[in-house]
């Protein structure tokens, strides 16, 4: 290996309790994180652009950054890059992995090419048996394990029609005694007495079964289809055609990253300048270009939190029904009794509140582990103080963990709040389970080149201007609807 990958491998070996911080992530979310930062980084040393340093300097811009540190790995994050030497790729892409949504929000995975297959697999029934038909999907990460199933080889169904007109219907097995139920014109019939005679509880056709020839006959033939569910019978049975079947299967989901890019442009008078007027203004050595770095950095971290955001937002409305967990908080204002609105509101904001998670639960049987809301919505939620608990950027930063309710993370973006004021007097609320162990999540990160940027570019027709670019090539998509719910409250 590399002396570059040597020291991006034990960079994120370093940081692995920064990474893991909160819960976040356990061991396996944490190795799938490790796993996309070196596969990027690799990808960037194969590309070429293997400098030692992310940012190259231009000239005095980066003077003064402290030796303190070595990476981000040992420090807090963001705020520590005006006193941090020497970074490279893996320390922003270990920084943004923290301070982004991506461990609350994302699956993230390491892309080998530009476009690649991100690849997940399932357990499928290869014949009808269990309970369950061949090709039923029996176990998949994004769903309860069908309710269908059953192990026992008495629970073998098939599913045979018997065509208005026809008189006889053969299977290739001996037929269970007391095990044929059928429907003829929405009438529902079985052989309950294991007689050999379908009883139906309506009007109905005459039907006889030779339970050992495997056949079925009609007195006359039907004047409409007659739909039969048949359990074979298993007592004699040594072929094992009626034991369940399972065959792993892969789905792959295809991720292409794009291109994201910005241009950072400056010139040597304007540094010298500006270092020399924010320090008479602070009253300190400030160093222009630092700031402009740190400006930078939150400005892609905004950047990926708005694509991810922007991401589950299109993956809630993509069929996901919002209309089961709609209520109305007018109802409650004043007209009731000033006195007895507080009560009122929050047991139908908690009520709303569990149906969005028990909409989750059932559907992927995980439960919530984040909220996604605008500034309205985290206001109402954090109106509800028996459940909802402040952190000290609720009032300070407007995007980012605001709080938690019933002990779950709110995450505020203001895309969301400009998604509600398309709406007048409504707000979003989203909620959606992402495992720590990385395996999944409603959308999923892929990224085949971390950020980086450009040596200095100088113009040669100025020689003072000075031009760096940073660039990196990622994307989010949508990955499976069962791991998140939305609902509205509507607010006046």
């Amino acid at each position: 290996m590399s002396k570059f990958y040597d020291s991006a491998v034990k960079k994120v070996t370093a940081a692995r309790n920064f990474l893991m911080k909160n819960g976040q992530r356990n061991l396996q979310g944490y190795l799938e994180t490790a796993n996309r930062i070196l596969t990027s980084a690799k990808n960037y040393e194969m590309s070429g652009m293997t400098g030692e340093s992310t940012f190259e300097p231009m000239q005095a811009i980066f003077r003064g950054f402290s030796e303190a540190r070595n990476d981000f790995s040992e420090g807090p994050g963001i705020n520590g890059v005006a006193n941090t030497y020497g970074i490279d790729v893996v320390d922003i892409s270990i920084l943004t992995s923290v301070k982004s949504f991506l461990p609350y929000l994302a699956v993230d995975r390491g892309m080998s090419k530009p476009t690649d297959l991100l690849t997940y697999q399932k357990l499928v029934a290869v014949n009808n048996a269990g309970g369950l038909n061949a090709g039923d999907t029996a176990v998949e990460p994004f769903a309860p394990i069908n309710r269908k199933l059953a192990l026992s080889r008495s629970d073998a169904k098939y599913d045979e029609t018997l065509a208005a007109g026809e008189t006889s219907l053969t299977v290739a097995f001996p037929i269970a005694k007391g095990r044929v139920r059928a429907t003829y014109n929405g009438v529902l019939g079985g052989d309950y007495n294991g007689d050999g005679k379908m009883l139906w509880q309506g009007a109905g056709v005459d039907v006889t079964i030779d339970y050992a020839e495997g056949t079925i006959s009609l007195g006359a033939a039907a004047a409409a289809d007659i739909a039969f569910e048949i359990y074979p019978d298993t007592t004699s049975e040594s072929t094992g055609n009626n034991t369940l079947k399972l065959r792993p299967q892969t789905e792959n989901i295809t991720v292409t990253a794009e291109s994201n890019r910005v241009i950072l442009e400056s010139s040597m008078e304007q540094i010298a300048y500006m270092n020399r007027l924010l320090g008479n203004s602070l009253g300190t050595q400030k160093e222009f270009g630092q700031i402009a770095l740190q400006q930078l950095l939150n400005a892609f971290v905004y950047w990926i939190n708005a694509d991810l955001v922007a991401t589950t937002w299109k993956t809630a409305v993509k069929e996901v029904p919002v209309v089961a967990h709609n209520f109305n908080m007018s109802s409650y204002y004043a007209s009731t009794g000033f006195d007895k609105f507080a009560g009122t509101k929050n047991d139908k904001m908690n009520q709303f509140m569990l149906e969005l998670g028990s909409d989750i639960l059932n559907k992927s049987n995980q439960g919530v582990t984040y909220y996604l809301v605008g500034m309205q919505g985290g206001n109402l939620l954090a109106n509800n103080s028996e459940k909802f608990v402040k952190t000290d950027l609720f009032g300070q930063q407007l995007n980012g963990v605001i709080g938690t309710f019933d002990g779950v993370p709110v995450l505020r973006h203001d895309q969301l709040t400009a998604i509600d004021a398309t709406t007048a007097g409504l707000a979003n609320i989203v909620c959606g389970h992402r495992d720590a162990s990385g395996a999944a999540a409603p959308v999923i990160y892929g990224e085949y080149l971390p950020l980086y940027s450009t040596k200095a570019g100088v113009n040669f027709a100025n020689p003072t201007q000075l031009s760096q670019a940073l660039f990196n090539m990622s994307k989010s998509a949508p990955l499976v609807t069962n791991f998140i719910s939305r609902g509205t409250i509507q607010f006046v």
